[in-house]
């Protein structure tokens, strides 16, 4: 659920036919604790994962305690628009109005 993909099954897995991608590399937003917990549970080998599921949810747990505190980097500045004002449409006298470009638009100030 946190990668969007499901695991390859684990016997395939253990006789080398196939391999189990890092969940972090799918989904980069999961914390590097998280991805521990993750990868831990999926071992193919059952004295490699956690003896209890009480110990996989408490990896589990931190894991994601530790994706709450991360602070995520700040967006970047996006450049504000560019205004155009139009001089004066010789039709409907010095009034100023926006318009798309044209030819007689000129930056605002």
């Amino acid at each position: 659920m946190l990668t969007g993909e499901p695991p390859p099954e684990s016997v395939k897995r253990a006789v080398g036919t196939a391999t189990l991608t890092p969940p972090r590399a799918l989904n980069p937003t999961l914390s590097p604790a998280l991805d521990r917990a993750l990868l831990h549970g999926l071992e193919t080998q059952p004295t490699n994962r956690p003896a209890t599921v009480a110990a996989l949810r408490q990896e589990w747990e931190a894991g994601l305690a530790a994706a709450k505190t991360a602070r995520p980097a700040p967006p970047a500045p996006v450049a504000p628009p560019t205004q155009v004002r139009c001089r004066p449409s010789p039709r409907r006298g010095p009034r100023w109005r926006r318009c798309g470009v044209s030819a007689t638009c000129q930056p605002g100030r």
